[in-house]
């Protein structure tokens, strides 16, 4: 009987150490102040619930498609970085305008998938239809052709001689580039080349083959940019 106390005592202690760590655990700075204790320490939500609203709170960041609500121009530069003005909007219809002003063609891209469309904002009579794209005749992949135009079109996607969803934008630095749908199905991306000769912008496949061909009057590859001013 007697080796039972200890044992009693041991549990009875231990109920009161428990009761006295919930009481303070549920007490308030009030009461903590009242009895001249301190203040109760901060508490912090744990690891896992501060990750998990960290988290939730954090945008979700999903790619859109290239669009524009206010029309841009498009600045031509050699490859040597070097601007030679802005796609024009008159015959010869998207040469190159040197000075720059009202003579520029102006355009506004609209959102699609992986390719979107260049709408003319301020079309003459020799820059309609409305719409900024590609002319040929043949297979680009197969070597039909030389070139593909650049030119005034009809709204016209992919597989046809006319197609105006050729485009892309290097969303950091605004550089347009182009790719053609052949009419069998395979996609062939566009070199911009720049005819002084004839002050005209157009596209090709291979730009030696096509300065071989044209040996007289050779291609300058150029490149061409959205700007907004």
């Amino acid at each position: 009987m007697y080796f039972r106390i200890p044992l009693l005592l041991g549990l009875v202690l231990f109920l009161a150490d428990l009761n006295l760590a919930l009481a303070t655990d549920k007490e308030t700075n009030a009461s903590r102040l009242r009895r001249g204790l301190g203040p109760l320490p901060p508490r912090f939500a744990s690891r896992d619930k501060a990750a998990t609203a960290s988290a939730s709170a954090r945008p979700s960041h999903t790619p859109r498609p290239h669009s524009s609500s206010s029309s841009s121009r498009i600045q031509v530069f050699s490859g040597n970085s070097s601007s030679l003005g802005y796609v024009r909007n008159s015959a010869p219809i998207y040469g190159i305008n040197p000075d720059g002003g009202s003579g520029d063609l102006r355009v506004r891209s609209m959102a699609g998938g992986e390719r979107f469309d260049l709408i003319i904002t301020n079309p003459s009579p020799s820059s309609t239809p409305s719409y900024l794209g590609a002319v040929t005749s043949g297979n680009l992949a197969l070597r039909d052709l030389p070139k593909v135009a650049l030119s005034n079109v009809d709204q016209v996607s992919d597989k046809a001689f006319v197609q105006s969803t050729i485009w892309s934008v290097n969303s950091s630095t605004k550089e347009l580039e182009a790719r053609y749908m052949d009419p069998d199905g395979t996609t062939s991306p566009l070199t911009v080349v720049f005819d002084a000769h004839e002050n005209e912008i157009h596209f090709v496949g291979d730009v030696d083959v096509y300065n071989s061909d044209y040996a007289d009057f050779p291609a300058m590859v150029i490149k061409l940019y959205l700007t907004d001013n």
